[in-house]
């Protein structure tokens, strides 16, 4: 649980940092999403700087723990851009505010696709292309970022083209 905490304290202070929302823990894991509960035109933007400044802050962690002789923390990270439902989900005593939607559900499997790979990051082209379109750089936010082959993710049809980063520690 201490290592837990640490690690979800650490990408939490990440995201706020970046004008991101805190959805949900899940076990391991960080639900993050922006845009909510205001949208903003740089979103996609914030998202994908978010998303390599975690890498910044859990490879700092890593020269720590290897410092203090303990194992370095590898994580994953899907990005996908698109249209979300969101709104309180639940029970009356206990509701949940949340986002829903395939565009979630494509970020979580593009999450898992980074499992077993080199990169630790998987962006789907969509929301490439809405960097691209707001006047900044996808690979000047996060430097390393490569288009990849198209990958398929489960609940989709056609294949997805995707963009990774590869690990630096």
């Amino acid at each position: 649980m201490v290592l837990l905490r640490a690690f979800h304290s650490r990408l939490a202070k990440v995201t706020f940092q970046h004008g991101g929302t805190v959805d949900k823990y899940i076990g391991d894991s960080i639900m993050v999403h922006f845009g909510t509960p205001e949208p903003r035109d740089d979103d996609p933007v914030r998202a994908l700087a978010c998303a390599e400044a975690m890498i910044g802050e859990i490879e700092n962690w890593n020269e720590e723990r290897r410092a203090g002789g303990l194992e370095p923390i590898q994580i994953g990270i899907g990005l996908h851009c698109g249209e979300v439902v969101v709104g309180n989900t639940g029970h009356t005593r206990r509701l949940e505010y949340t986002v829903l939607g395939d565009t979630v559900n494509v970020a979580s499997r593009l999450e898992r696709l980074t499992r077993g790979t080199p990169s630790h990051v998987m962006v789907s082209n969509d929301l490439v292309s809405a960097v691209n379109s707001r006047g900044a750089d996808a690979t000047d936010v996060m430097p390393g970022l490569y288009p990849d082959t198209s990958r398929r993710v489960r609940g989709r049809t056609a294949p997805i083209a995707v963009w990774c980063r590869g690990a630096t520690t």
